[in-house]
């Protein structure tokens, strides 16, 4: 009994350090609703599909990006997407631009992710 207790006190652990890693997924400082509404349908799909650790590993290939490469874990993550409506909205730019957003969170933080954007966000109101 008290080993299965430790191994759900780490499972729990491991889930709380991930969620404090990858966030919580709201993006409230993203100003656009439309990239707002894109980040999280990406970020709740690999949170849905449990690949954050995967996408923290994971580059690309030079000559394909996020916009051409084929795995199937992207496959994954862009079938758990396409449930919601809005991701629709993507152009392949845009699209390969919202995956480098995900990769920065996966490979950085949440929390880095944000203050970026709010350093981004203080600076364009600094030089209008």
């Amino acid at each position: 009994m008290k080993i299965i207790f430790h191994l759900f006190s780490i499972i729990i652990h491991i889930t709380t350090m991930n969620q404090a890693y990858y966030g919580n997924g709201e993006f409230e400082f993203v100003t656009c609703e439309m990239s707002r509404g894109l980040f999280k349908n990406a970020h709740n799909a690999i949170t849905q599909t449990e690949l954050w650790d995967w996408m923290r590993s994971y580059t690309p290939p030079p000559d394909k990006g996020f916009m051409f490469a084929t795995t199937p874990e992207l496959d994954r993550i862009n079938k758990k997407m396409s449930e919601d409506p809005i991701s629709g909205n993507h152009s392949g730019s845009s699209y390969g631009s919202m995956m480098r957003t995900m990769e920065f969170i996966a490979k950085n933080g949440y929390d880095q992710y944000r203050q970026k954007c709010l350093d981004y966000q203080a600076q364009q109101r600094r030089t209008g």
